[in-house]
């Protein structure tokens, strides 16, 4: 609970300064996931916010993350800390 108040600081600085990038943000998660969703080897969630869930076999999954990070794009396997 000590960290609280330096999430809330966090948030309230995107309220302030970000709110208008939102729908923008949206519309590129919605996008990226469109182009996404064009590989067959990846399952996507057509996403509701600005983060896009997709998933993969885990050899195409290091592959892709290897790809992206070489385009400045860092992506994170929410599953395998599950296991």
């Amino acid at each position: 609970m000590r960290q609280s108040g330096i999430l809330a600081a966090a948030e309230l600085y995107a309220l302030d300064h970000n709110i208008g990038r939102l729908a923008d943000d949206h519309r590129q998660a919605k996008r990226l996931a469109d182009g996404l969703g064009q590989f067959p080897a990846l399952t996507v969630t057509v996403p509701d916010t600005n983060i896009v869930f997709v998933g993969a076999a885990a050899d195409i999954a290091l592959a892709f993350g290897a790809d992206l990070a070489t385009c400045g794009i860092g992506i994170i396997d929410i599953y395998s800390q599950q296991r």
